[in-house]
Formats: C-alpha cells, structure tokens, sequence
C-alpha cells in the first residue's frame, strides 16, 4: 500500500528525465535499492536519461534488478520463508446441506517479496475430533512484502460428512 501512495506521489510531483535531475533520480535510485524495494529504485533508474554521464552506473543497477526479478517469478518459496507467511485467524462457515465449507484466513507475509499464491490444506473434524478429510485450496493473493490482509470465500470442495471443526495450513506458496 505504501508503494502504491508513493508511485502516486511520485506521479503527481513528476521527477523531469534531465541532466540536472540525473544525480537526485541516482541518489534516490541507490537509497531504494539499498532497501530492497527494486519497483521504486527501477523508477529512479529509469528516470536518467542516455545523455547523462550517470546513465551507465544506472544501467548497471537495472541489470541487477532485473536479475533479481528473474529469481521471483513464480519461484517457489523455501521452508525458512514458508513459516514467514502466517495464518493469524481461520474462520469458517458452512451449508450443511450441501457440505461445502466458505474459509476466511487473516494472513501476514513477513518476507521481503510479493506473495502471488498460496496453498492451503485444510483438514476437517468431527465432533469427537477425528479427522474426516483433507483438501487442498488456492488463494491468488497478491500480497505485498511485510503486509497483512484478509481473503474470504476459499472454497476448496465438497466434504463428504458432516464436521464440526476445521484447520488450516499453508503448505506451499509462490513469489511474484
């Protein structure tokens, strides 16, 4: 979200392609990329125009972002950052007739890259707490780096009795 006003601010106070601006865009560019927020930093990089003696330096900062980029599609996340992205709250609700349960999962992404999905499992009880079934559903997120955000409606499919309780486990997830 933070971004989102930032790329707006930057819209609304414009940052001229100059010689003159070259060294400020420069400057802004390298404070971002030191902070891992490569969006902003390409935005600065960018910003430098070919006539610039420090077009160079930022073509060379580009290069490694869009290298960097490269490793985030659709890479699958390790274990370490797996237990980074965490359920804080599952609720659930039901139709009893037609057996299929509507999740709502409060998550928080505590890595430093764009969530694009999850996989959830989610095990169902009964009421003496025997497990009945498992299913597995995705949630397209997008979810920004160090956000927490709340997505309703997962329905991962039909349960084949009646259950009392359920949990709820991510089990994979991928990066942007």
């Amino acid at each position: 979200m933070k971004q989102l006003i930032f790329f707006i601010l930057i819209a609304l106070i414009g940052c001229a392609d100059t010689d003159e601006n070259a060294a400020a865009n420069l400057k802004k560019g390298n404070d971002f990329f030191e902070k891992k927020e490569y969006e902003v930093a390409e935005y600065y990089f960018e910003r430098i125009p070919e006539t610039s003696p420090l077009h160079k330096e930022a073509v060379k900062k580009l290069d490694v972002i869009a290298k960097i980029k490269r490793q985030w599609v659709e890479k699958e996340v390790s274990p370490a950052d797996l237990s980074k992205i965490i359920i804080l709250e599952h609720t659930f609700q039901v139709d009893n007739v037609a057996r299929i349960p509507s999740h709502r999962l409060s998550l928080v992404n505590n890595t430093d890259r764009i969530l694009q999905s999850i996989e959830v499992e989610f095990t169902y009880f009964d009421k003496s707490n025997k497990e009945i079934m498992k299913l597995v559903g995705e949630v397209r997120t997008p979810m920004f780096q160090n956000t927490q955000d709340v997505f309703k409606g997962i329905e991962p499919g039909y349960v084949q009795e009646e259950f009392a309780t359920a949990t709820a486990k991510i089990i994979k997830a991928r990066f942007q």
